[in-house]
């Protein structure tokens, strides 16, 4: 339901962004109060206590990877790990961060590539798995490793190789630098040569000649006698 959810809004924000907003309000209101409430709210509640104990036990570096099994306990205070011991997180997000530290949270920048470069049925899958991965551990399990690199795979399909992207940017820099040369010769050329700038030489010789018969001297005594 999740993953729909997050989906639809993403599907109708191309057209009516307005809509998109009152559907995902909606959507957050009815889970606030599912948690709030009776029925479910054991197994959300039991989420938002893992998670806050999670993010207790954050750390710069990071524990390890698959040391939340073994860590955890250290910050559970609303969870008895002595009769449940939780494996995952319930958030791949809140995981991998607390097993591998701060560094992992620019990698979030190139599934986000992955998303915009593609307007394909492919990205709502990606926003599908993303919204199933904050709620569950899907990267954790055979299948969702599996699926998920399969979307990666086809939102960045089209795109131009590694290989032929640096080697495009080689081409425009080598180009910026052919220019500035070229620029910075027909500059100096043209400070010589006094056919194409005409003006030039004939200024530069006239102020050369009135230095020599009119030292800054002389220029100086003109307005002030004492010096």
């Amino acid at each position: 339901m999740l993953a729909l959810g997050a989906a639809l809004v993403v599907y109708v924000w191309k057209w009516r962004p307005l809509l998109a907003v009152h559907i995902a309000i909606l959507g957050i209101g009815i889970g606030l109060a599912v948690i709030g409430g009776k029925g479910h709210a054991d197994s959300l509640g039991q989420r938002l206590g893992l998670w806050q104990d999670t993010i207790y036990g954050l750390t710069f570096w990071g524990h390890g990877i698959g040391s939340y099994y073994l860590t955890f306990p250290e910050y559970a205070e609303h969870i008895n790990t002595l009769v449940s011991r939780p494996e995952n997180a319930h958030n791949d997000y809140l995981e991998y961060i607390y097993e591998l530290g701060i560094g992992t949270i620019p990698l979030a920048y190139l599934v986000g590539i992955a998303w915009r470069g593609n307007s394909g049925p492919e990205r709502y899958m990606l926003v599908g798995q993303l919204a199933i991965s904050a709620f569950g551990f899907p990267i954790h399990m055979p299948m969702g490793q599996f699926m998920a690199a399969l979307i990666l795979g086809s939102c960045c399909g089209g795109w131009i190789p590694l290989r032929g992207s640096i080697a495009m940017g080689r081409i425009r820099v080598f180009a910026r630098i052919a220019a500035v040369k070229d620029s910075l010769r027909s500059y100096r050329t043209s400070w010589k040569d006094p056919e194409i700038l005409p003006g030039i030489s004939p200024v530069r010789t006239g102020g050369g000649e009135l230095l020599r018969r009119y030292p800054l001297e002389g220029i100086g005594s003109i307005g002030n006698p004492g010096h």
